[in-house]
């Protein structure tokens, strides 16, 4: 019975000893599961997904990939105006005599006629305007006819010495014209004129200073992060009545052509594709009279910033390697092969701004940018940001852990 009897203690030691070796493993299990991730990982050996690893074996250990592309320069903190000087678009109207024409007679009777062929010639027709043929009729018997290139301009009697000027129309007007200068026909005997001091007179503008032009600069960074884009202005003048429309050119592309209000001022927005990076050209002209363009200036107007700044994390173990040594933490960035773009750009790791760096500190590749963030790290959150100087082409942004 004793026998028995101890037997059974035994049992029931033993049960109590597996029942708290099995609270101590659900214990244990219970810990690991509400373990962070990372930490959960160390401790296993496993990745986060629970593919078995071993970071303490491996040389590189990625911490962030990225594929940053095209950054560009901040810019909007930049004056969003450009000023040009002011423009003077002069028109002047002076009256000029274009042609003199020697005294002559002409005649018509029953037995002979003779009529006078004048030529004379016109510069520039189309801005001639005003053209008036003047003449003194010494001698004036009959009615006196007047073609001006086929078509007739005057029929009447002069019944005084200074005739009055009689008036060519523009539209009959050419670079060379031809008048004719013929009488009626006498009854009894010839009818007779003598016309001396005779003008081909005219209004002449002058519009070699009706055209003008100015330039402004834009960076390629500004380009890049252009919103919209808007040309202001504000147009005086002396004679509205006199005014032709406004016209104004930028890199060939028309953007405004208006007759404007004088003194208010002009807000003309265009597409931002009619600028270049570089030297931009603008024409003013006028189409009639004479501008003062004053206060022009081109408004700017810049889209939000797209910043290249990426997260990663540090656990204790990968941070405490980073500290005491063991492992060095790595930014590479691998840029676009091109040997002709000046890539410039700042580093900021943790609130830490470093560089500039530029093409001169690239390994040997030419392509490839390396820094180590290791004094800079920190406990858990970390983040790195590009910061451009110039437009950069970046293929792809890298944070390693890499021991020797």
């Amino acid at each position: 019975m004793g026998k028995i009897m101890a037997k059974r203690a035994a049992i029931g030691a033993k049960g109590q000893a597996a029942a708290l070796v099995g609270i101590i493993l659900l214990i244990i299990v219970l810990y690991i599961i509400f373990l962070p991730p990372e930490d959960r990982a160390d401790l296993l050996g496993t990745d986060e997904d629970g593919e078995t690893t071993s970071s303490s074996r491996e040389k590189i250990v990625s911490l962030l990939e990225a594929s940053p592309g095209i950054l560009t320069k901040d810019v909007t903190e930049q004056k969003a105006d450009k000023g040009l000087p002011n423009i003077f678009l002069v028109e002047t109207i002076s009256s000029q005599v274009l042609e003199r024409i020697n005294p002559f007679t002409i005649s018509n009777s029953l037995l002979r006629n003779t009529p006078k062929e004048a030529l004379f010639s016109i510069d520039d027709p189309e801005h001639t305007d005003n053209v008036f043929l003047s003449f003194s009729a010494r001698k004036h018997e009959g009615t006196l006819l007047i073609t001006l290139n086929g078509g007739q301009v005057f029929s009447s009697e002069i019944e005084q010495y200074n005739a009055v000027p009689i008036k060519l129309p523009k539209t009959s007007l050419k670079q060379d014209n031809r008048l004719v200068f013929e009488v009626s026909r006498g009854t009894l005997g010839a009818n007779e004129y003598q016309l001396e001091n005779i003008q081909i007179i005219g209004d002449v503008r002058d519009v070699s200073r009706r055209e003008s032009q100015s330039s402004f600069t834009m960076l390629q960074s500004e380009l890049a992060n252009l919103e919209s884009v808007a040309f202001r202005f504000v147009p005086y003048c002396a004679r509205e009545r006199d005014l032709g429309k406004l016209a104004i050119w930028i890199n060939d592309y028309k953007i405004y052509h208006s007759v404007p209000v004088c003194d208010d001022p002009v807000r003309q927005t265009f597409p931002a594709q009619y600028l270049a990076a570089g030297s931009n050209t603008v024409v003013f002209e006028s189409e009639r009279g004479s501008y003062s363009i004053e206060q022009i200036f081109i408004n700017l107007d810049f889209k939000e910033q797209r910043t290249a700044t990426y997260f990663f994390e540090l656990n204790e173990t990968t941070f405490g390697q980073v500290q005491n040594q063991t492992r060095q933490l790595f930014l590479t960035l691998r840029f676009v092969d091109d040997k002709d773009t000046d890539s410039r750009f700042f580093v900021n790791v943790n609130g830490h701004k470093r560089g500039e760096f530029s093409n001169d500190d690239f390994e040997a590749d030419d392509i490839t940018f390396r820094y180590d963030l290791g004094r800079f790290a920190e406990r858990r959150n970390n983040y790195v940001q590009i910061i451009p100087q110039e437009t950069l082409k970046i293929v792809s942004l890298d944070v390693t852990l890499e021991k020797d």
